[in-house]
């Protein structure tokens, strides 16, 4: 099992880290703490959870910087460019008033 360390949190006396399985590379959330309601198993006090919606909806309502926030009343937009497209969205916009 891999830890990966950036990602661990320690908050109210629980900590978080995402880790994933070196043979199969998937990847679980470890709580070591209070890990009621999370679903998944518990063995020498560390919960192995998989990352379902409803684990993600816990979490979600225990760090609460993980939750969507406005950014505020001023107009703003975001291209999102996983794949790479933006340059085509940015072709779009070229000459407008934004």
């Amino acid at each position: 099992m891999r830890i990966y360390p950036q990602s661990t949190v320690h908050y109210e006396n629980t900590k978080y880290s995402l880790a994933s399985d070196e043979s199969t590379l998937q990847r679980f959330l470890l709580i070591e703490g209070d890990h009621s309601p999370f679903q998944g198993d518990v063995q020498s006090g560390v919960c192995q959870c998989p990352l379902t919606p409803e684990n993600a909806n816990e979490l979600r309502a225990r760090l609460p910087w993980l939750n969507p926030v406005p950014l505020g009343l001023v107009v703003s937009f975001g291209f999102g460019d996983r794949p790479k497209l933006a340059t085509l969205e940015i072709v779009g916009v070229v000459g407008r008033s934004l």
